[in-house]
This record gives C-alpha cells, structure tokens and sequence, in this order.
C-alpha cells in the first residue's frame, strides 16, 4: 500500500492510499529448447509436440471461415535466438498486390523489455514474411542482421520458420524475461487484402504502437 506525503512550512498535503498487488504471470510461457531447429519452413518433430497459440482475432477486412483465413503459432528459444513456427490455413493464395502488406503473409511485432510504450523505440521491431519469399523485411524498427526464414506451401496453406538472433537485437537471452509479442497473418484471395487476423491484437494499430502487443514469458 503506498501513499505520498508532501509538506512545507504551511501544511501537509497526503494522498488517499493506493494499493497495489502483484499476480503470478498466468500467460504463455515460451519453453527453452536444447535442439535448435533446423530453419527449413518443415515442421520437425520438435514444432510437433510444441504448444499452439490460434490466431482467432479478426482485426480487419472479412473472411468466410477458419480455412479462408486462420492459423497458429508456437515459439520456442534458446542462448542464441528465437524461435516461431506460423501455421497459417488459406484456401487462395496470392501476393499479386503492390504493397508487402497487402499480399499474403506474416507479421511478427516483438517488444524486448514489454514496456507497452505508446510508441516504437529501439527494442521493438516489426518482422515481415511475404507469401513465396524466403527473407524478412520491415517497415518499421532497426533491421535485425542474421535473421533465418524459410517457408512453404501446403494443400490448405503454407507455414513458415523463423529464427530472430538476441545479439541483432541488442539483448542477450534472459530466463524469466517477459517479452511483448503478437503474431498476424494478411490474406489476399486476388489483388489486395481481404482481411487479417491476430493472436493479441483486437484492430489493426499494432504497427503504431507496441502497448497492443499481448504478454509472454522466456521459460526458467
């Protein structure tokens, strides 16, 4: 319980109390792995057995059912960097439009201290994987060095690796580390984006502020 006192020589001024509790995190924890993936856009045996977190916000646009537009992410990480499997479900693909964003594909919105800040600084970036292009560009935060990708097509989709090194980001791996995260699929039936779906996000402002990405932590 906390409460601010300020005085001077005429008088005292006390706030009313505040009381402040502090809750065990009851999120996602990102489990550390001991077999580092191989960045090939397949999901080996370790993605298998790894946790799965749907993408089941609709954020923009419209989409008819899960198989036009839908998906699933599992993360994991290690001493070097970390690691996303996306699982996206899309029964028409395409990256026929002029803008990335606009084309099938994935974005990834990562915050390296969660401070929710209101606006971009240098510990959060925007990572962007287009439909058929095996490398990640962004429009918004540093250019992280060293970044792997693969990807792949499926019968009902595609899915993609990635791996995101700490050092490129400035930081070192930290057991315990909470970390800003949120993951969003485009999706093009043609020539523009008919909608977009989210884990975290409930509108599609995540590219002006990271204080809408959701909550993870590094596993102990």
């Amino acid at each position: 319980t906390y409460q601010v006192k300020i005085s001077n020589e005429k008088g005292l001024v006390e706030s009313s109390l505040a009381e402040v509790t502090v809750k065990q995190f009851s999120g996602y924890s990102i489990p550390v792995t001991r077999i580092k993936p191989l960045i090939d856009g397949h999901q080996d045996g370790e993605w298998k057995n790894s946790p799965r977190i749907h993408l089941k916000n609709l954020i923009t646009g419209s989409r008819d059912n899960p198989k036009d537009l839908g998906g699933w992410f599992s993360a994991k990480w290690d001493s070097e960097n970390l690691y996303l499997f996306i699982r996206v479900f899309d029964d028409i693909l395409s990256n026929k439009a002029s803008i990335d964003h606009l084309k099938d594909g994935i974005e990834v919105y990562l915050d390296l201290d969660n401070s929710k800040s209101p606006f971009y600084g240098d510990d959060e970036f925007q990572f962007r994987v287009v439909l058929d292009e095996d490398r990640v560009t962004s429009a918004i935060g540093s250019r992280v060095p060293n970044t792997q990708c693969a990807q792949s097509r499926l019968s009902d989709g595609y899915q993609i690796e990635l791996a995101i090194p700490w050092e490129g980001m400035g930081v070192s791996d930290t057991p315990g580390r909470f970390l800003g995260l949120d993951v969003h699929v485009n999706d093009n039936d043609g020539h523009t984006r008919d909608g977009k779906v989210a884990w975290w996000a409930k509108r599609d402002n995540s590219y002006q502020t990271p204080g809408v990405f959701g909550t993870v932590e590094l596993e102990k």
